[in-house]
């Protein structure tokens, strides 16, 4: 196996063998079992090396398995059939390391069903409560006046002892939060500690309050009255504060009047003794004893520092409030971020109403969709659904299915600790399953999901070993208890249609969380219809019954502030850029009067800030006559009459505010159109220039964010390249300043580096201290010093790194990270670019294949916030829950960037509980294309067309697979694989995975039929008619080999993988068939089978004035080349097209649609003899192994490159796992697939180092 690794070590006596080997060399795999011309290599002992794999396949994977494997010891077994000892090597997962790295921190994840249980209990109680006092109201209308004093209840011994431990932990615990809070000197450690009594959480908050009007008398520069207002508004809200300080107050009000009284007595001395008798006896029966709880706080009153007491900083803050005569105005423009439930100091968690009313759902195993905007309480809902599943006793099993690969390790990653490892992943590039316990939840990406499911290729890798599970291959078929679909809305996006197939075979209930939608009504009667026809639910007449509703729930409050920036370049006097602004952008720039009237969908979904709010009232009243505006237009009045008596704002009142605001400015724009234009005009941006690369602005920018404290951030470019482009740049520039500002930094590191092993040489009685010298000229002729390695040279100046400075990496971190990823095959050292990222607090990601290992890495750290900037593709769109503060935008994206996506981005900025504030940077965009994505637009959700031309064959393999359909079941020559499918079958009934019911529903009316009132449940008789047409099934079942028809289907790409089944015959006979192992090995062989494989699959065409393909291979002439033609090549190449001609006519002879017919035909039509022009690039770069791209290719061309070479490989990695089966006609071609992916996969390395090689500026 060209540039792999020997893992079957055959010795004499006996055998060492690597169990759950990724790879096998290529001497074992070329040759596979029934083969007629197979020749068994037998060692000198008379071994045989192929033993291994008659027994199993072994997959290719982009991620390589034994990356994600370590070493857990060896154990020795005898196969009695060969009657051959071997020392198994045992290996495990590393995945479940992964994943426990990639958890939240320790008690961050708390149980929904404990908060679901709690609320349910306290709406018992309150009900309870509530039919009581309804029952003793009507007791008392009954019986009048007539009252019986009940007897007390005597309490028994037991009631007793337990109110005296529950005493005596109540003052353990307070006595403890004292103590906890006594250590606290300072405003940001009280905000993070916690009290478990109540009177240590009120202790905490007037301690805080204290603090904070502290700073603001001293004048602090943290000191604000903003902090001082939120403590005090929320100390107040405590429920235990007010009872316990209205105690007090009645307390001290009770001894104000007794002295009044007293008074009052000395001077009416006329009174009769019997008036001032009963006046004693009023006083005693008025006499308020406090409790234990108010004579606490009431001592604790008295508390303080040298800079006052607790009571004197609580009079301070209360006469401050009660002197803001705009308290709301005050709260507008200097609170907006601590508008509850944005307030540090009192975010109270309790389920919302329609999050219970979901909840009681999925405890009647009834089907939900919820639409609620990001931040809103989702994650609860399927946590809770996975939770209650897995707590069945039944241990029934949940389907998640996820948008992106990093949402699936994230959910993978909190799942993975709340059920105890019973959790499998399931996207393209890696899949795992614990294989000692059965899955509680199945994570993963649709399609991936949707093969792993299928099954079709019925059993593989370790399966085929005695039936055992392996890791890396899941469990098979659709059985359920609840599916839950998150981001649900990208039904619509690029996996759509094998989201949509999903739903249409998983008999379960359904819970759909999606963002705010346009169609929603429509959305759930689609998941009621499917819903009930996986249930078939009739009623008694034989019409269906409304037992299954779905619940619809729409939520539309705010969570978050969002605030906008356009990014103004600033020039000097030469023109040329001096600095780069930060300016505001308000949402009424894109308010013309025509959207106003014609467009309130999109005007609706337009957010203001408080502060622009109160920007755009001051604007109002300023240029329109005071006649126009109403009362209820100022914010003071409006909010006025929305608030109690504390005249606390909340985020969500502010929406109704803002939406008056808008109907406010409809009608003004059309009573009053200049004047509004004006206003309008006034706040558009200044002029942009727009650019497709603002890689040259970056550093300036961020600069700027840094100053404003708008770091972390996620910078969006949708191309890979142009990222990674910009992630260079970046790099480059701060370490350039660094070198331009602290020439001799990196030097004097190095100097400090060895003064100190000198030092521990000299402690260590190892060396002298005349000798540094000497060391310093060692140093200068190349030589190292090992005991350097203790100290940090590469570290880069403070100044010039972006990441805060409690969150930078240490060098110790980023060794670790380096070993994780170098176990992983990634090869990198403390100077790689990506580490020297890190180091910066920079990163990537994207989604290409390489550097699996450094994504995850980045991921770890972005959710920690330990990086300033990570630069991605749309790898990051989706649901991603990481505190990144604000999303960049950056440069013109043209319409690859549409307003949904860019919806999805700038979800990612500000996350509700981590941040009080979201900001999107609008960078290198001009106004119109800024105003665009803005606007954005609701979407509605009518999903990707999810029916294709084979669908038909899946059912077939399906039925081919499943042993107890004896018609159909296609694996009784191998009795081998017969045997282990029947234990697989046996342990996890899976097949059929795909029934003819599943089939016709994912073939019949689709969503966007439903949703534009249409019914067409014909496409599985025309997919049908297609696959008997191909000849790829018959009346019966497959009446093609079974590894073909799994390969095509796997493949999920009709022109595809028609095309390359159509050329099978001919790379076996030409490539295989009475072939030596030298020949199949030799490069002339694979250089052949490429171009086959590109003349079929890559119809790219050539560009003119460039050499052809055809060219290229000299199988016709190119002007001045003056070479020989190549007459074998001509004739395979004509043979081919030959092939290729002969299946585009019998797709055209096929009986169905033209619409139908071109989902099968390729891009690019064979024409017959050498056919048209073909594009030779990815050709040239495999055949003469290039290292990464050609300097005069532009990053268009690179992309597009890249795009090719990367489907190349997975054709070839589809091929290859489903040819190598052993019971098919071409196993032996699964050789050339195996190197020719191998070639590919070290194309797209190379690719990866190019592209984030980059020379350490700084470096010594």
């Amino acid at each position: 196996l060209a540039r792999g690794r020997e893992i079957l070590v055959t010795t004499k006596k006996p055998t060492t063998v690597e169990k759950f080997m990724s790879q096998t060399p290529s001497t074992l795999q070329a040759k596979g079992p029934g083969n007629k011309n197979d020749n068994v290599d037998v060692n000198a002992d008379g071994t045989d090396e192929n033993f291994m794999f008659k027994q199993r396949t072994f997959d290719v994977f982009w991620v390589d398995k034994a990356s994600l494997m370590y070493r857990d010891g060896i154990a020795k077994t005898f196969d009695k059939e060969t009657r051959k000892a071997s020392i198994v090597i045992k290996r495990k997962s590393s995945i479940p390391l992964i994943l426990r790295d990639m958890a939240p921190p320790e008690g961050s994840i708390f149980d929904p069903a404990k908060v679901w249980n709690e609320e349910k209990a306290r709406r018992t109680v309150a009900k309870d409560l509530a039919a009581l006092e309804e029952s003793n109201k009507a007791k008392a209308a009954a019986e009048g006046s007539k009252k019986k004093k009940k007897k007390d209840v005597k309490k028994t011994t037991a009631e007793m002892i337990k109110e005296s431990n529950s005493a005596d932990k109540v003052l353990k615990d307070h006595v403890r939060d004292l103590q906890k809070l006594s250590n606290l000197k300072s405003l940001q450690a009280l905000q993070d500690a916690t009290c478990d009594t109540s009177s240590g959480k009120i202790h905490r908050m007037i301690k805080m309050l204290h603090f904070a009007v502290s700073d603001l008398k001293n004048g602090n520069v943290n000191g604000s009255e903003a902090e001082v207002l939120d403590i005090l508004w929320a100390l107040e809200e405590m429920e235990s504060f007010k009872n316990l300080d209205k105690e007090i107050q009645k307390e001290k009000s009770s001894k104000k009047e007794d002295k009044e009284d007293k008074k009052k007595s000395k001077k009416d001395s006329k009174k009769d003794k019997k008036d001032s008798k009963k006046d004693k006896k009023e006083e005693k029966k008025e006499k308020i004893v406090l409790s234990a709880d108010a004579k606490q706080l009431k001592e604790l009153y008295k508390d303080g520092d040298n800079r006052g007491s607790y009571k004197d900083s609580l009079k301070f803050a209360r006469k401050l409030m009660s002197s803001k005569k705009n308290l709301i105005s005050f709260q507008l423009l200097e609170m907006n971020d601590r508008l509850p439930p944005l307030s540090r100091y009192n975010r109270k968690f309790r389920l919302e109403d329609w999050q219970c009313a979901v909840l009681e759902a999925i405890d009647n195993r009834s089907s939900a969709v919820v639409c609620a905007p990001t931040s809103s309480g989702k994650t609860l809902l399927s946590t809770y659904t996975c939770k209650s599943v897995a707590d069945m006793e039944s241990n029934g099993t949940v389907l998640f299915v996820l948008p992106s690969e990093v949402l699936v390790w994230q959910v993978a990653s909190t799942y993975y600790q709340f059920f105890k490892g019973n959790v499998t992943i399931c996207t393209d590039q890696i899949q795992f399953q614990e294989i000692t316990g059965d899955a509680q939840v199945y994570i993963g990406t649709p399609l991936a999901l949707e093969k792993a499911l299928t099954k079709a290729r019925g059993v593989a890798g370790q399966e085929m070993t005695k039936g055992e599970r392996e890791f890396m291959v899941l469990d098979g078929g659709f059985n359920f208890e609840y599916l839950v679909l998150d981001e649900v809305h990208t039904l619509n996006g690029p996996e759509g249609d094998a989201l949509q197939r999903i739903i249409q075979c998983t008999q379960c209930p359904i819970l759909a969380l999606s963002a705010t939608i346009g169609n929603a009504v429509q959305l759930r009667d689609w998941f009621k219809n499917v819903v009930d026809r996986h249930l078939k639910t009739i009623d008694a007449n034989g019409n269906p019954a409304d037992k299954n509703e779905v619940l619809l729930k729409e939520y539309f409050a705010r969570f978050i502030n969002l605030q906008r920036y356009i990014v103004a370049e600033q020039k000097g006097k030469d023109g040329k850029v001096t600095r780069h602004n930060l300016v505001k952008l308000h949402p009424i720039a894109a308010l013309t009067p025509e959207r106003l009237k014609n467009e309130p969908d999109l005007v609706a979904s337009l957010s203001m800030t408080p502060y622009d709010m109160m920007d755009l009232w001051k604007r109002l009243k300023a240029i329109f006559p005071s006649t126009v505006l109403d009362d209820m237009d100022d914010p003071d009045k409006f909010f006025s009459a929305q608030v109690d008596e504390t005249k606390r704002i909340t985020l969500n009142q502010t929406k109704d505010y803002e939406l008056r605001l808008k109907a406010r400015l409809a009608t003004l724009s059309q009573s009053h159109p200049d004047l509004y234009e004006k206003l309008r005009i006034a706040k558009l941006p200044p002029p942009i220039e727009a650019k497709h690369d603002v890689s040259d602005s970056l550093y300036s920018v961020l600069q700027e964010m840094k100053k404003s404290e708008l770091l972390p951030a996620v910078a969006f470019q949708l191309d890979t390249y142009g990222a990674f482009n910009m992630f260079k740049k970046l790099l480059n520039r701060l370490e350039s300043e660094q070198q331009a500002e602290f020439p001799d930094y990196r030097k004097n590191l190095l100097k400090l580096a060895r003064e100190k092993a000198q030092l521990r040489k000299v402690a260590a009685g190892k060396a002298s201290s005349q000798n540094a010298l000497e060391a310093e000229e060692d140093a200068k002729s190349g030589f190292t010093d090992e005991s350097l390695v203790l100290e940090d040279t590469t570290r880069p100046h403070d100044k010039y790194v972006l990441s805060a400075a409690g969150k930078r990496l240490g060098v110790t971190e980023v060794e670790d990270i380096i070993s994780d990823m170098k176990k992983s095959g990634e090869s990198v050292d403390i100077g790689h670019a990506l580490i020297r990222g890190l180091r910066r607090g920079i990163a990537i990601y994207t989604k290409e294949v390489g550097f699996s290992c450094y994504r995850r890495q980045v991921q770890m750290l972005a959710q920690k916030g330990r990086l300033a900037v990570v630069f991605s593709d749309d790898a990051l769109a989706y649901g991603v829950n990481m505190p990144f503060r604000s999303c960049i935008f950056c440069g013109d994206m043209g319409s690859d960037l549409t307003p949904l996506i860019a919806q999805q981005m700038q979800g990612r900025a500000g996350r509700r509980g981590m941040d009080v504030q979201g900001n999107i940077i609008y960078l290198g965009m001009d106004w119109p294309y800024i105003e665009n994505l803005m606007l954005g637009q609701i979407s509605h959700v009518t999903g990707k067309e999810p029916r294709y031309p084979l669908m038909a064959l899946q059912r077939k393999i399906a039925a081919s697979n499943d042993i107890n359909d004896e018609l159909n079941f296609k694996h009784w020559d191998n009795m081998a694989f017969a045997k282990a499918m029947k234990k697989q079958q046996e342990v996890q009934k899976c097949h059929p995975t795909i029934s003819e019911d599943m089939i016709e529903w994912m073939a019949g009316t689709t969503l966007a039929d439903f949703c534009h009132g249409r019914e067409d449940n014909s496409f599985y008789n025309t997919s049908k008619s297609i696959c008997i047409g191909l000849g790829y099934i018959d009346d019966v079942g497959l009446s093609i080999d079974h590894n073909v028809a799994t390969m095509i289907w796997e493949l999920n790409d009709a022109p595809k993988s028609i095309f390359l089944c159509s050329v099978l015959d001919q790379l076996y006979d030409r490539f295989c068939y009475n072939k030596t192992k030298s020949y199949k090995e030799s490069d002339s062989a694979q250089n052949e089978f490429l171009s086959v494989l590109l003349h079929t699959l890559d119809r790219t065409p050539a560009k003119n004035g460039e050499e052809s393909f055809q060219q290229f291979l000299r199988l016709e002439s190119s002007t001045g080349s003056g070479k020989l033609l190549n007459d074998d090549g001509i004739d395979l190449w004509k043979e081919t097209e030959s092939i290729l001609v002969q299946q585009q006519e019998k797709i055209a002879n096929l009986e169905i649609s033209e619409e139908e017919k071109s989902k099968m035909l390729l891009s690019l039509p064979a024409s017959g003899d050498l056919g048209p022009p073909l594009d030779k690039n990815v050709y040239e770069m495999l055949v003469t192994k290039q290292k990464g791209f050609r300097e005069d290719q532009s990053i268009e061309e690179r992309n597009d490159l890249k795009d090719r070479i990367v489907t190349l490989g997975q054709i070839c990695l589809v091929a290859h796992n489903n040819l190598q089966q052993p019971h098919g006609k071409y196993v032996e071609l699964e050789i050339h697939f195996r190197r020719m992916f191998n070639n590919i996969k070290y194309s797209v390395a190379d690719m990866m180092k190019q592209l984030t090689d980059q020379p350490d500026v700084t470096e010594v």
